[in-house]
This record gives structure tokens, sequence and C-alpha cells, in this order.
């Protein structure tokens, strides 16, 4: 791995620490005070310089993200708050919303709100399901499964696992499965998402990365580059321009 402008094996680097944490490392800690009180977060440092937050108890979302101490996230100014302090009404989504590199939208509803047909669960007394903006699964939190660093060969993996169930009696059960990996010496990540239906009916399903890129990536002279031709604003309420 290279690390400070230098080649490093594992024996060469662990010769030189007294524990890897000293280079880089993941660690499971839990947020103390306000609306964060509760959260529990995995914090990822691969030795670069790049820095981000998974957010457990927020379908395993990512957070703070940062390289060389700038900010490359839009954070909001709510925090990360916990999955009890949601409102899935109408707007509600936005009073809970910590911005982050990463929100999850879905897994039955994204964009803005709709109220469709519920009979696909056979409950009467359920004739239509209301959905507010976003969907539900960003508000849910996560079952840890793992989580811990990897030796391959003389390269070192570190990786987060979770679970986040998305449910309801008479309604849907959809389980998102969720791995993020960043290899110690690099400034990046990987996310492998799988998602399942665990219950008996067929489900609507829909999915979307909210990604938030924040200053000082985004200011003035900022450029988005895409392998494409044209690029047209969509959606219930496209920005003009």
């Amino acid at each position: 791995m290279r690390l400070w402008g230098e080649e490093f094996g594992r024996r060469e680097l662990l010769r030189r620490v007294g524990g890897f944490d000293q280079v880089a490392g993941v660690r499971l800690v839990t947020l103390g005070d306000g609306n964060e009180r509760g959260v529990r977060v995995v914090e990822f440092r691969t030795g670069t310089g790049f820095e981000f937050e998974v957010i457990v108890d927020r379908a395993f979302d990512i957070g703070r993200c940062e390289l060389a101490g700038r900010a490359l996230a839009w954070q909001s100014g709510l925090g990360y708050g916990g999955p009890w302090f949601a409102e899935h009404e109408g707007l509600g989504w936005l009073r809970n919303w910590g911005g982050g590199l990463l929100t999850t939208c879905g897994l039955d509803h994204a964009l803005f709100m709709a109220e469709d047909t519920a009979a696909h669960y056979h409950f009467p007394a359920k004739e239509t399901e209301s959905f507010g903006l976003h969907g539900r699964v960003s508000n849910r939190p996560a079952r840890l499964t793992a989580y811990g660093q990897r030796w391959e060969s003389d390269e070192c993996v570190l990786y987060a696992e979770g679970e986040v169930l998305q449910a309801s009696v008479f309604g849907e059960h959809l389980l998102l499965r969720r791995r993020i990996e960043a290899r110690v010496g690099e400034s990046r990540l990987t996310i492998h998402d799988e998602v399942e239906n665990v219950g008996w009916d067929p489900t609507p399903h829909i999915y979307l990365y909210h990604v938030n890129i924040g200053f000082p990536v985004v200011d003035a002279g900022a450029e988005l580059l895409v392998p494409t031709r044209s690029v047209s604003p969509r959606g219930d309420h496209p920005s003009e321009g």
C-alpha cells in the first residue's frame, strides 16, 4: 500500500507502529448529544486524510466525509438525528435530514409525495398507501452485522456491513443489505447494495442514491463532468437552467 509517498508492505508498516489505528482504521462510536444522542456511527480513516462516517441508525448512509480536512459532503443544520425523530408525512422528511455524502431514498417510493393502491397487500382496511418525500428507508436503523479490517496480502481493506429492514404488518417487507469498503492508502470508497423482498406479496420497489456534494468542492468555478452529450432537468419540480 502507498502512504505518504512511500510503498509499505504489511510487515514493514506494522513494525513501525504500536497499533494499526495509528495509521488507519474503522471503529464504532455512539453520538451523545442533542438529537444525535444514541445514534451509532462507524468511522473510517484510510491514512490518506480521507475520512467518512457510516450512520448505522440512518440506513447505513454516509454522513460526514472529508479529504485532508476539507469537507466533501453538504451537511444540513439539523445534524444526524435518530430515526425516532422521523416525520414521514408530506415534507416531514426535511425535518430530520442531516445531509451527508449519501442518503438512501426508497425502498418503495422516492421523490415527492404520492398515494397509490395497497390492494396487493390483501387488507381491506388498507385500500391505499400514502408516501412522504423520499420514502421511509433513510429513517430506518440498520442491524450492524460486521465491521473491521481485513488483510489481503499487503493490502488492508476496511469494511462495514449492515441490514436495513423496511416493513409493516399488511405492508411491504423489503430488506437492504449494504457493504461499504475502503482500502488503506486510497481516497475512495465502494458501496455494494442488495435489496430483497423478504415478504409474501409482490411489492413495488424504487431506489434513489441522494448524493450531496458541498462546499468547498461546490463553489464558483466548479464543474460537473459526466459522460453524456447533454443534461436536462427532470422531476416534479426541476431546476430551471
